[in-house]
Formats: C-alpha cells, structure tokens, sequence
C-alpha cells in the first residue's frame, strides 16, 4: 500500500503541482514531527501537547494525501483526548502515564512518517523531472 494518495491530493488542488511541491517542501521542513520531543513530552506526561502534534500532523498529512499516517496520528489524539480529556482541555500534566504508555503508538507513527516522507520525496522528484 502506497503511503500517499498522489491523485486524490493533488485534487484538493485542482491539479497544481506547484502549490503540492511547496506543501511537501513545508511538510518535510516542519518541527512537528520531532520525535525526540513528542516521545520526552509523553514521558513527561504533557498529553496536551502530544496530542496537538498528533493533530498537526493528521491535517498536514491528509492535505498532501498521507492518509495511512493521518490515520495513525488521529488514532493517537484521539486516545490520548478520551483519556485524558481534563489534561487537554487546562494543560495540566498528567502523571498517570505508565512508563511506555503509547511509545508503541510513537513508534509506528515514526515508522508510517518516514515512509511517507520518502514517498513524498520521489514524488517531489518525480514532479520536477517531468519540468
């Protein structure tokens, strides 16, 4: 399964590649997707801000037609809002977070963005060799 769905984004844009290779080249340039921090804000139990990345990086993905990764990323706001709902809402840390709680999460979301930024990568180069 591809991890990017090149027609149907480049739909939302009525076939202009050139407004997608300057979304690919804001994607691939974003801070959202430091894992380090997103893994040290879990530990640190700041589930308000793990789940804004979270969300970040559903919508981005989705625009440019990563829909495998937004899946993965919804999934994970989505648990951490219906858990924790209180903490999103003030900011407020939890400590309730067990030591790994969602790292599996994390770590498929790593996995599923870095197939998708080397997909959106060739799809880059694809685009620019054709002009």
């Amino acid at each position: 399964m591809s991890a990017i769905d090149y027609e149907e984004a480049l739909g939302r844009f009525d076939g202009d590649e050139e407004i997608y290779l300057e979304l690919i080249d804001t994607f691939l340039d974003s801070p959202i997707a430091d894992f380090g921090a997103l893994r040290g804000e879990l530990a640190a139990g700041d589930v308000k801000q793990v789940a804004f990345r979270a969300h970040k990086m559903k919508g981005a993905s989705l625009t440019l037609g990563g829909n495998k990764l937004a899946g993965i990323a919804g999934a994970l706001e989505t648990a951490l809002r219906e858990r924790f709902p209180e903490e999103i809402l003030s900011a407020r840390k939890t400590g309730a977070l067990k030591p790994g709680e969602y790292c599996a999460n994390v770590d498929e979301l790593e996995r599923v963005y870095d197939e998708t930024v080397a997909e959106l990568r060739s799809i880059k180069v694809a685009i620019q060799t054709r002009r």
